[in-house]
């Protein structure tokens, strides 16, 4: 006696449904870095030199010398010193701290395409240039207003070319961070690389006979001086561009092809 075995149809695959979500907003994204800049312990220490540091410098100009003239431009260089100095440390650390924190993990997970990130983090640091300009501006009149009232001859006037020069200095310091932070993806190394790299080129500059004959296009700081004092024409903003593409794009760009690259883990 023989049995047949009859099997039942097998019921055809629900179709995978596909996720069409964009993903993480940019404004999401661009407020998460915001608070990775301004809520950690190394990053509300050094927004606090920089404060400190800018009432430090208006304090100087204002008791030093203080039967002299005083200017708000005067004021406004000294006030705007510590916010080009240290911010782009905060930069670098924006970058740097996805490695040496090991949140790189999280972070890319959550959002994998990386360009979009590391633009939230140039956004942000951009922000936080804007809002310490501002603040450094502030401070500037309020010094202005301190020097008239201690009996100095002040002086309100000044050259809104000269203040764009320093707010276009500003930006740039700021993306060199960005970039060496992307190069070297370790956040001594950067800081290091940062503050010591440019100024042997300044110190190769001075001692180097041909070296300092094209220092102009080559040294970001010689280059960018024009700029910096309001000079924009052709010749200090081609000066400015090429010493640009040699210490900010250039290694943004081998950062970013390192980044895409790395393996997170």
């Amino acid at each position: 006696m023989s049995t047949q075995t009859i099997s039942a149809p097998v019921p055809a695959a629900a179709p995978i449904a596909v996720n069409s979500s964009p993903g993480i907003p940019f404004a999401r994204l661009f407020h998460v870095e915001l608070r990775k800049q301004t809520d950690t312990r190394a990053s509300l220490a050094l927004l606090a030199i920089i404060a400190v540091g800018m009432l430090g410098f208006t304090a100087i100009e204002l008791f030093m010398n203080s039967d002299g003239p005083k200017s708000f431009e005067m004021f406004q260089a000294g006030a705007l010193m510590p916010l080009m100095m240290f911010l782009p440390v905060i930069a670098i650390l924006a970058v740097t701290s996805e490695w040496s924190q090991r949140t790189a993990l999280v972070t890319f997970v959550w959002e994998p395409r990386r360009g979009r990130v590391i633009a939230a983090k140039f956004a942000s640091a951009l922000l936080l240039a804007i809002l310490g300009a501002l603040l450094a501006l502030g401070i500037a009149a309020l010094g202005t207003a301190l020097a008239g009232a201690l009996g100095s001859d002040v002086t309100w006037s000044f050259a809104p070319s000269v203040l764009g020069g320093l707010l276009v200095t500003l930006v740039l310091l700021v993306a060199q961070g960005i970039a060496f932070g992307l190069l070297i993806q370790n956040t001594p190394g950067a800081i290091v690389a940062y503050f010591v790299l440019p100024t042997i080129m300044t110190m190769l500059s001075s001692l180097v006979g041909w070296i300092g004959k094209y220092a102009d296009w080559i040294d970001l700081t010689f280059a960018t001086a024009g700029v910096s004092n309001g000079e924009f024409n052709s010749a200090t903003i081609s000066r400015a561009a090429v010493a640009s593409l040699l210490w900010i794009v250039l290694p943004g760009v081998l950062g970013l092809i390192r980044m895409w690259r790395r393996e997170v883990k």
